[in-house]
């Protein structure tokens, strides 16, 4: 499922980014000096790679995170998660800006929950995820959805 899921993204992300290199391009030709155009142009040609070794290495890592675990073990999706495990799991920060990271990981949690007791139902998904995204990703193979605001894929 996931490498199917990587080449999806990947080809969308790609043909999303030359419609936007069009309409930038057009814009440019009548204001050429708009820097916000420039770099809008920049950040598109960068988008149109296709992605490196390393890249889809790590996006294969969070999709399977993501998408096939249970219980989104290790997550702040985790009915019991640990959130200074989760922090100290991320690459070497300062000791304050992973005490932020602690108080916006749950905070965010407690927005996520919108009066519910778990964030998860039985299925392992979260509770507002898309039904359609959802019940394609099962058919591909999905165990889990431990993510907020996924787009349509």
């Amino acid at each position: 499922m996931v490498p199917k899921l990587l080449k999806e993204m990947e080809a969308k992300r790609i043909q999303n980014a030359k419609k936007r290199l069009k309409t930038i391009k057009a814009k440019l030709k009548l204001d050429k000096e708009n820097k916000g155009l420039k770099i809008g142009l920049a950040i598109n040609q960068a988008f149109v790679r296709p992605d490196t070794k390393a890249l889809k290495k790590q996006r294969t890592k969070f999709f399977i995170n993501t998408f096939c675990n249970p219980g989104c073990l290790g997550t702040t999706f985790q009915e019991d998660a640990d959130f200074d495990k989760i922090v100290d799991d991320l690459p070497d920060s300062s000791p304050t800006l992973k005490k932020k990271t602690v108080k916006l990981l749950k905070t965010a949690r407690k927005q996520m929950l919108k009066g519910r007791k778990k964030l998860l139902g039985d299925d392992s998904f979260y509770h507002a995820f898309d039904k359609k995204t959802k019940k394609r990703l099962i058919k591909d193979g999905a165990l889990s959805g431990c993510i907020v605001g996924l787009f349509e894929i």
